[in-house]
């Protein structure tokens, strides 16, 4: 009889199967946001644009906003999977939260430091 054996004993020979390259995968792009993080959108018509996590929903997705076309009071509901983190919140000096709450003047300034930083 023939023991099964988990995919770390078994040589592949160079090749790796589809499934384990899909769970290392996703492994590697699990991210954990904070409120404040500068993120890239990476998908939809906000696609290439930067913003600010304002909220965060669960595990999957989160609330977005840059200030301008989308404000705090109307935030991008989105996944996670579509955007990338380009600054922890916790490099962002001086944030100056009303009420511990960010505005609108104050996104727009911290996305404009982020822009004119990276180039």
């Amino acid at each position: 009889m023939i023991a099964k054996a988990d995919a770390d004993t078994i040589n592949f020979g160079g090749f790796m199967p589809k499934k384990i390259k899909k769970i290392e995968e996703k492994e590697k792009k699990e991210k954990k946001l904070n409120i404040g993080d500068i993120v890239l959108a990476l998908a939809g018509r906000d696609s290439e644009r930067l913003f600010a996590v304002v909220g965060i929903i669960d595990e999957n997705y989160v609330y977005i906003a840059d200030g301008r076309s989308r404000t705090v009071d109307s935030p991008k509901k989105k996944k996670i999977r579509h955007i990338e983190l380009v600054k922890n919140a916790g490099d962002i000096k001086n944030l100056n939260l009303k009420d511990g709450k960010f505005t609108n003047a104050v996104l727009k300034k911290i996305i404009s430091e982020c822009k004119t930083g990276d180039k």
